[in-house]
Order: structure tokens, then C-alpha cells, then sequence
């Protein structure tokens, strides 16, 4: 779970999209890979991508769609399909009938069929999301996660979160430069707050957790860690919450997952070899011995999210720039020239109460990715 446990440790390089899977196999050709679940009451999302043999020629993409259908020919289409993802609402799906997908190639040649479809499910039951912990160490702050399903479930879990944290900017600059009018605005004389100082970023996790609790605590999930972050990272300064969204899924699911992601683990390649045993739910509508790669499941999710002030927990670290007053360069003679080469002003205190510049990022919150507007959701 090390991937889990780690995601977002690159702090500003973050994506809310889903990449294409191409992962490599030996002996083996090309063939569909499918990700995804069915997420009753809520929207689930599919990728399609391929696998490839090691030393062969890159793998092509398919290109296609996927759909949803319940065992009453009910069928629930994708409503929209951006950066090879899928997106199917499933927000108003009845709980009480079994559900399939179709996945419907454009593009399949002869690697690929044109149709395929999963196994009839009916939906696992949703869990309770019990409690999110922060808990603090020495150099990290780590989230946990405590889970538990109804009487007779399988005990093995899912979940996807996501990620928000308010920042400040190392500097609160008690000066603005308005370049339509060329001046400075001093803020102690307007009142105003500086608008650049505080900031907020979202991020989402990059793979689903997946544990099993049937050999613990009854069928309950305690204390599971699936964040951490170091105390001296910008997500630890102010603010930080958590949307937990998680699922039951079924043992079948839970041993396929689970195998592939050891083998990912050990090996590097999420498909190197590929136990005979493990086969997924996938499977071409013209030739039943022809599978895809993957294992939809149908779920329910439950939804948490939880608030944290993480700012007594971090470490500050030592500004690695300081302002300074630019000398006259006749290259650059004027403030505009200045803010052009990306500086801001900061204060006066410098020499006989000249303004002190220094780099954008240093001063605006922006300039490290962030957002001036809170969240909808976002607790004071």
C-alpha cells in the first residue's frame, strides 16, 4: 500500500485526470484493459486503455464507449468522455436489481473486438464511514481511515478521497502594484486585506485503497493510515480536509485487485504475469473465451469528509528569499519593467522607507497553484 500511502508527496504537481493504462506483459499480445466500477448514487467513471507485450511495439489506445445496463434493459449512457475518461450518472439507479456495463469499440481491428460486456452484479452493500483521524509524528501527519459494513458483507473495502488544504504565501505584502495605473497601492492606508496571501488547492488520489477486514475486528476497518504528508510541506500550514469515499466491494473483486496490485508492487508492472487462476468479469459479446482485462464491480458509496487545523503542526521553514529594493538598471528603470520580470512589492522597510520587491511566488499564493476562493464547502 506504499502507492496509497504516498500520493500527493509531490506537492504541486497535481491532476484531476485519469491516465491512460498501458502496462506491459510477457508473453502476451495486445488486449483491453477495462477500469472502473458501477457506483450506485453516484457517478462512475471508466478508462479504457491496453495492454501491451514487453519489447513489443507501443500499445494503441482504444477508442470507444461504455455504458450502463440493469436486468430490466434499462440503460444509463455516458453523459460525457474527456481525457479518455467516461462518465456515466448513475445518481438515480434503483438499489434493488443487478447492473452490467457495455463497452462498445470504434476502433477495434484486429486486436480487439467491437463488444464487450461485464457480469450481472447487484450492488454491494454501503459501508460506515465510523471516523477519519489526523495523528501527528515526529516528521509526518498521517490520516487514518475506520470503516464498518452490515452483518454478513464481505469485510473487504475500497475507497477514493480527495484532497483540500489552505496555504499562505511566505510573505504578507502590506503593498500592491496596479500596472493599468502604473502605482502602488499602499493597504494600510485602504484597509484592505491582501487579497494574494491566502490560498487553496484540491487534489484528488491517484489509486483506490483496498484493504480487507474480515480477519480483524469483526467485518470492521480501524484506524487504516491512507495519507501522509511531511510537516514541513505547504498542505500542513493552514488547513487541511479530507473526502472519504468509500465502498464495499466483493471477495472475488477484492482477491483480483488485491493480485494485481502485488504484482505491481514486486515487479513494477502492474500486468507482468498474471496468475492463471485471475480472470476478470470482462468479456467480448462474440467470443466468450475472449477477456478484457479488469473486474467491475456494482457498489454503494458513503461519503465523509472531515476538517483539520494542521497549522500547529507545521514547520515553518526559513523564507529562501528576502525583499530587497531594486537598484536603477537603465535596462529596467520603472516599476512596470520590474513587475514584467515577475517581481511584486512587499513593504517599506527598506532604506529611507523605499518599497521592497521580490519574486512573485514569494508574495501570491497563486503563483504556487492556488485559488484565492474557498470551496463551496469549506468550514471557518
Amino acid at each position: 500500500m506504499k502507492k496509497i500511502i504516498y500520493i500527493l508527496a509531490a506537492l504541486l504537481v497535481v491532476s484531476s485526470c485519469i491516465y491512460p493504462f498501458s502496462p506491459d506483459v510477457m508473453g502476451a499480445g495486445e488486449g483491453l484493459v477495462v477500469e472502473g466500477d458501477v457506483l450506485i448514487g453516484d457517478i462512475s467513471v471508466f478508462t479504457l486503455g491496453s495492454v501491451r507485450p514487453l519489447n513489443g511495439d507501443a500499445a494503441s489506445l482504444p477508442n470507444g464507449t461504455v455504458w450502463v445496463e440493469d436486468e430490466y434493459g434499462n440503460k444509463y449512457k455516458s453523459y460525457s468522455e474527456k481525457e479518455r475518461s467516461i462518465y456515466v450518472d448513475m445518481t438515480g439507479a434503483p438499489a434493488d436489481r443487478m447492473y452490467r456495463i457495455h463497452v462498445l469499440l470504434s476502433n477495434p481491428g484486429e486486436k480487439w473486438d467491437p463488444e464487450y460486456v461485464s457480469d450481472w452484479r447487484y450492488p454491494q452493500p454501503e459501508p460506515v464511514i465510523t471516523d477519519i483521524e489526523l495523528t501527528p509524528s515526529e516528521s509526518d501527519l498521517s490520516v487514518s481511515l475506520s470503516l464498518q459494513s452490515p452483518e454478513g458483507s464481505s469485510g473487504c473495502y475500497r475507497w477514493d478521497y480527495e484532497l483540500d488544504w489552505e496555504y499562505n504565501a511566505e510573505y504578507q505584502a502590506s503593498f500592491l502594484y496596479d500596472p493599468d495605473r502604473d502605482a502602488l497601492i499602499d493597504l494600510s492606508k485602504t484597509g484592505q486585506q491582501n487579497p494574494y496571501y491566502v490560498c487553496y488547492s484540491h487534489a484528488y488520489s491517484t489509486e483506490s485503497g483496498l484493504a480487507i477486514a474480515k480477519t480483524l475486528q469483526g467485518q470492521g476497518l480501524y484506524g487504516h493510515e491512507f495519507y501522509k504528508v511531511s510537516r514541513w510541506s505547504i498542505i500542513s500550514s493552514r488547513r487541511m480536509a479530507t473526502l472519504v469515499k468509500a465502498r464495499i466491494i466483493s471477495e472475488d473483486c477484492y482477491e483480483y485487485l488485491n493480485t494485481l496490485q502485488e504484482t505491481s508492487d514486486y515487479t513494477g508492472s502492474l500486468f507482468t504475469t498474471i496468475p492463471s487462476g485471475m480472470q476478470g468479469n470482462i468479456r467480448s459479446v462474440s467470443d466468450s473465451t475472449h477477456i478484457a482485462v479488469g473486474f467491475i464491480e456494482v457498489s454503494h458509496v458513503a461519503y465523509r469528509r472531515r476538517f483539520f487545523d494542521v497549522s500547529p503542526y507545521y514547520y515553518r521553514k526559513t523564507p529562501t528569499e528576502k525583499p530587497e529594493v531594486p537598484e536603477y538598471n537603465q535596462n529596467y528603470p520603472d516599476m512596470r519593467s520590474w513587475y514584467n520580470l515577475g517581481y511584486r512589492p512587499v513593504d517599506d522597510n527598506g532604506e529611507n522607507g523605499a518599497v521592497r520587491w521580490i519574486k512573485a511566488r514569494c508574495v501570491d499564493c497563486r503563483e504556487l497553484g492556488g485559488v484565492t476562493t474557498p470551496p463551496e464547502y469549506w468550514e471557518k
